[in-house]
């Protein structure tokens, strides 16, 4: 075979082909576009759909309601609003004042409140100090089981009584026990 009957490389069979040419479209004069309005014919719509308000079932669907209910008459519309009787406050609204009263009371429910939760706090330090009393030592575990409160909790109580030298603590750093002092 001799070279002049080769296929030509792939550059030039590309550039050879040769793509119909699309002629230009004639220059027509501009007009808006408008589209035609079609009229749709009405939604046909059953008769449930169309009955009056007054005779569709009421939400409560017990058998008694259905079978009781019947249309009441609507009441007729007059111009003016119907008048309601003056709200009276209950016992749990206070009059409305337009003088601000100091409310002492808040703060001293907060001190009160305060007061009750450093007496708790200072209650379960006890427990836990008696508890180690009585064992001899006492672990993290062991606090978190008789004060029913979370690891980091327990932690916490542990560690304010070794600083206020209540306990001691003793052992490895993973896993301490605590004697009483």
């Amino acid at each position: 075979m001799t070279d002049d009957t080769q296929a030509p490389p792939v550059e030039e069979a590309a550039s050879e082909s040769v793509l119909p040419e699309i002629p230009a479209p004639a220059e027509a004069p501009q007009q808006p576009a408008t589209d035609p309005v079609v009229e749709s014919p009405a939604p046909i719509v059953p008769d449930e759909l169309n009955a009056p308000l007054e005779f569709i079932a009421p939400l409560d669907t017990s058998v008694e309601s259905v079978v009781e209910a019947e249309p009441q008459p609507t009441p007729p519309e007059s111009s003016a609003p119907p008048s309601s009787p003056p709200l009276a406050p209950t016992s749990s609204q206070a009059p409305a004042s337009n003088s601000p009263a100091p409310d002492i009371s808040i703060a001293n429910r907060r001190a009160a409140a305060l007061e009750k939760r450093r007496a708790q706090k200072q209650e379960r330090l006890e427990k836990i100090v008696a508890l180690a009393r009585e064992r001899g030592k006492i672990t993290n575990n062991d606090v978190q089981l008789l004060l029913t409160v979370a690891d980091p909790t327990a932690t916490n109580y542990l560690n304010q009584l070794v600083v206020a030298a209540r306990l001691r603590r003793v052992g490895k750093a993973k896993q301490p026990y605590y004697e009483p002092v």
